[in-house]
């Protein structure tokens, strides 16, 4: 599986990837450089993945990192959290709330890396817009 990094947080379960390449052009016409579209989509779970929902600063030393301490930064997968049912729901919602403030900041490295042990795909990006689709919320 891909692994994929915005300002050095690792975001999981991977998401799936779009990349679109378009052309900027001169006033007569020449190529004066190219802009890329990429698109992020992942499946947030209640209890699993980085971001985590619960805030945990003694966790800091240990791998997690970033806004309020809710991403996972060392090797290999996040633990799972247990999550009971009544709280899935807002679970699901801090995630959200944790990548909104990630992502609210622009000119940050995104990173990708392939499963093919290749090197790494780095660039700057701004971040136009981020959504999450209606729907009923329970585990993802």
């Amino acid at each position: 599986m891909s692994k994929v990094l915005y300002d050095n947080y690792k975001l999981e379960p991977s998401p799936v990837l779009s990349i679109q390449k378009s052309y900027r052009k001169s006033g007569d016409g020449a190529t004066i450089g190219s802009v890329y579209s990429i698109t992020l989509n992942f499946t947030i779970s209640c209890d699993h993945g980085s971001p985590r929902s619960k805030i945990d600063t003694s966790l800091s030393p240990t791998g997690w990192a970033g806004p309020s301490n809710a991403f996972w930064t060392l090797s290999g997968y996040a633990p799972v959290e247990t999550i009971s049912e009544p709280n899935r729901l807002a679970a699901i919602q801090r995630k959200q709330e944790f990548l909104r403030q990630l992502f609210s900041s622009n000119n940050r490295t995104l990173e990708i890396q392939s499963e093919s042990g290749a090197a790494p795909v780095k660039g700057q990006v701004r971040v136009n817009d981020i959504q999450f689709q209606d729907g009923i919320w329970f585990n993802t």
